[in-house]
């Protein structure tokens, strides 16, 4: 079960970005990601009901889904609309930046070791790697750099938010299931307000592609995902949990070039090569025990 958990983990985390950006074939990206939210509330709280689990509305846990709503409200809009200027594999390239900021959010909220030399090697090498895709796209493409920048935006409120659900979930203990539903559901003002002011008097007029990645991402990308991070969390080690960070970008990137024919510039691939190079030298891959807890 770990071991099916865990590739379902890698295959949704390296589907994701291309979905994503084929839900963009006839909708904005707001009304996209609107539309997610609001099927994947609905579909939580059916499951919530079947299951009669309860407590989801306890005050105790609106810290916790607060926190957990800044990962979806702004984090993901910011996403979707990066994902009209740059490849789907760059998107999660730039994903993979998460680990970096994450530890330097928790070196001040969570007291985390941040500022040590093979950490500050890591995010020398992962730095100069998003300077040759920066610079690679902009060479492409000047609304490049849009897309660049939203992604980078993302990545920091997604490693705040993650950091404040760890300092929140150490003060109390909440169901997986409880916690996805409930964040969701608070990100939903944000979302409807922001699809009312930017799309509120267009028609949504929905193409099969868009559809199918809207229902795609409402089920496995958010309800499944979810439930499948939280459990490879629990029943797998650090190391194994860190090469899913390794693996998705690679994978993200033949497939967006597989699936959708997009361009894999040479300053994308050396900068991918740096940024996860980064990576293993941040999380020190190599020494960390790759255990899984049947």
């Amino acid at each position: 079960m770990p071991l099916l958990a865990y590739l379902t983990a890698i295959v949704i985390w390296s589907t994701t970005p291309l979905v994503i950006k084929l839900g963009n074939d006839s909708v904005t990206p707001i009304t996209a990601i609107t539309l997610r939210m609001v099927l994947a509330v609905a579909l939580g709280f059916v499951i919530l009901a079947l299951m009669r689990k309860a407590g989801i509305f306890d005050r105790r846990n609106f810290k916790l889904y607060i926190a957990g709503s800044i990962g979806i409200f702004p984090n993901m809009v910011m996403v979707y609309y990066a994902s009209l200027y740059i490849p789907s594999g760059l998107l999660a390239v730039l994903m993979g930046l998460a680990p970096f900021m994450t530890g330097f959010v928790a070196h001040f909220v969570l007291g985390d070791v941040f500022f040590i030399r093979r950490k500050i090697l890591g995010q020398i090498l992962a730095l100069s790697g998003l300077v040759v895709v920066y610079y690679g796209q902009l060479s492409l493409d000047a609304d490049s750099t849009i897309g660049v920048l939203l992604m980078l935006c993302s990545t920091a409120i997604f490693a705040t938010s993650s950091v404040f659900v760890k300092k929140f979930s150490m003060q109390r203990s909440v169901s997986s299931l409880n916690q996805t539903v409930g964040a969701m559901l608070f990100s939903l003002p944000g979302l409807l307000l922001s699809w009312w002011l930017l799309d509120g008097n267009t028609d949504i007029v929905i193409s099969d592609t868009s559809l199918w990645s809207i229902l795609y991402l409402a089920i496995v990308g958010s309800l499944l995902g979810f439930v499948v991070f939280f459990y490879v969390m629990k029943h797998m080690s650090v190391g194994l949990v860190t090469l899913i960070l390794l693996i998705t970008p690679v994978s993200a990137l033949i497939l967006g070039k597989t699936v959708a024919d997009e361009v894999i510039s040479l300053p994308i691939v050396l900068g991918s090569v740096l940024i996860l190079a980064g990576l293993i030298m941040y999380e020190n891959i190599f020494k960390l025990k790759f255990s899984v807890q049947e």
